[in-house]
């Protein structure tokens, strides 16, 4: 018997309920992925057209709101992470960010923020960078491989 979900007009057919659990989390993690950029475009687009009397009121607004869709994703892709780094697919899940190194447990208990201030924008997409790597290190996303085709004789 098989299942199916349907999202933007993409159907994933699998075949038992643990395929099914994983195309789920696949697929919650490229959504919060997708937000992320979302989020980044859309605030900064808004934060410049505030003067227009549109769009997001000050700096630390728009970069609460990044910080946060960083975060959403980081609590997505958190236990995948956690597990390839038990089995030793990379060394530690930590990202680097101004010499201090940070957990992504700590990125996500910290709600995105250093001490008292929301981490800017050039610092929330440096960490979605970092996590985007680590799972396409782990094999989640679009694999680039170019088709082979069959030998000629």
């Amino acid at each position: 018997m098989t299942e199916e979900e349907e999202s933007n007009s993409v159907t994933v057919r699998v075949s038992s309920s643990e395929e099914f659990v994983q195309s789920r989390r696949l697929k919650q993690i490229l959504d919060a992925k997708g937000r992320v950029l979302d989020e980044y475009y859309n605030s900064t687009h808004g934060y410049h057209n505030y003067s227009n009397g549109e769009g997001i009121k000050n700096e630390s607004e728009r970069n609460r709101r990044i910080a946060h869709a960083v975060v959403e994703f980081c609590i997505e892709v958190e236990p995948v992470l956690e597990q390839a780094e038990e089995q030793e697919v990379f060394e530690e899940n930590t990202v680097e960010l101004d010499g201090t190194t940070y957990s992504i447990a700590n990125i996500i208990d910290t709600g995105g923020r250093i001490g008292e201030m929301a981490i800017k924008p050039e610092q929330s997409m440096f960490i979605y960078r970092t996590v985007s790597k680590k799972i396409a290190d782990i094999g989640i996303g679009i694999n680039l491989e170019e088709e082979k085709q069959p030998a000629e004789i």
